[in-house]
């Protein structure tokens, strides 16, 4: 059995305060973590790994595509239903109920643009990124029986060529979210998933990067943090960089880097809370700008206590909602299992069955 990469839920945890402390500087109109959505991208790079790394065994042992699809909505919905509700909540605080409805209806069925705001999901935008995880997914297993590792080197040059293609005419990666851009998230996702899934495969045979943990988590910090005008008069070096080169080094070498007693309970804490905050930031962002405080003489006060909060609003329910439904989850699955019998394993995967991921 593969081993569990603790020094990813730090990484995950940093990447969720990027798109928070970003949102931050969006809703509050302040120039704060410029750079936060490509901590998205890093998302899309991890989810390959883990997802390959949690499922790809699985696919050769049996695991229908069906009941694949079946397993990433019931890991995501949770989370999403407290989004959407949270939405539903701030739109009327903010007397913005036109399409309300019909945005809570397509937010929980994943259909973009159904109402007449310009963002792809007007009561909780960031779910934009997890209808392309959902896309990502499906591609995954759907080419997964003929994706050989060879072909997998194929297909991610290609992709990384469609995105370089998306950079340079958009000259940034802040795409996927609207209405004039929605076509740019399908490379997006597609290149840092499949990669993601690529170094999975080559794990044991990449160079170990020996590298200092704390360091590690501050040098992704830094990229994520660092502003369009350090590198160039656009955002095209900072994103290319960063997509490209930094992100697939920081993932390589946080495989092999080494984490204290203490930084193993900072990093599991991070990967709790990272996709709750992710799932519920951006509605209460909403109600918090309807406050004075939010432009007043305090306002970095105000939303570092905003942002506190949230982390804190995100813990609890990680703890007291997410974990306790998924686990009555994982208990209605075992018992349908039981019933059913056993799965027959399927013929060899690409790469020789269970041996899929070496």
């Amino acid at each position: 059995m593969d081993k569990r990469y603790e020094a990813l839920d730090g990484l995950r945890g940093v990447a969720a305060i990027a798109v928070l402390a970003h949102h931050v500087g969006v809703v509050g109109h302040r120039d704060l973590m410029t750079g936060g959505y490509l901590a998205v991208d890093f998302f899309f790079l991890l989810s390959g790994f883990v997802i390959a790394l949690a499922y790809e065994r699985a696919f050769a042992e049996g695991l229908g595509r069906l009941a694949y699809v079946r397993l990433r909505l019931e890991r995501l919905y949770p989370m999403i239903l407290v989004g959407a509700a949270l939405g539903v909540a701030a739109a009327f605080l903010s007397q913005m109920t036109s399409d309300m409805w019909i945005g809570l209806a397509a937010q929980l069925a994943f259909i973009p643009f159904a109402t007449t705001q310009a963002t792809a999901f007007p009561l909780n935008n960031p779910q934009w990124s997890l209808l392309f995880e959902l896309v990502a997914n499906v591609a995954h297993v759907l080419i997964w029986p003929g994706l050989t590792t060879r072909r997998l080197v194929l297909l991610v040059l290609v992709l990384g060529a469609a995105l370089f293609g998306v950079l340079a005419v958009n000259h940034n990666l802040r795409v996927g979210w609207g209405w004039d851009n929605f076509w740019g998230g399908f490379p997006r996702v597609s290149f840092s998933f499949f990669l993601g899934v690529l170094i999975f495969r080559l794990r044991n045979r990449l160079p170990r990067i020996a590298a200092s943990y704390p360091l590690l988590l501050l040098v992704f910090a830094a990229t994520l943090a660092v502003p369009h005008i350090a590198l160039t008069a656009s955002d095209t070096v900072r994103d290319g960089l960063a997509v490209f080169i930094f992100f697939p080094a920081i993932l390589v070498a946080a495989l092999s880097a080494k984490l204290t007693p203490g930084w193993r309970r900072l990093a599991a804490f991070g990967g709790a809370v990272s996709f709750p905050v992710y799932a519920i930031h951006y509605p209460l962002l909403q109600v918090a700008k309807l406050s004075d405080y939010s432009q007043g003489p305090y306002w970095m006060w105000f939303w570092i206590a905003v942002a506190a909060f949230i982390v804190a609003a995100a813990w609890t329910l990680e703890r007291l909602y997410e974990r306790p439904v998924l686990g009555l989850l994982r208990a209605a699955r075992k018992r349908r299992a039981t019933k059913a019998g056993p799965v027959r394993p399927r013929s060899a995967g690409p790469t020789g069955g269970p041996q899929v991921g070496r």
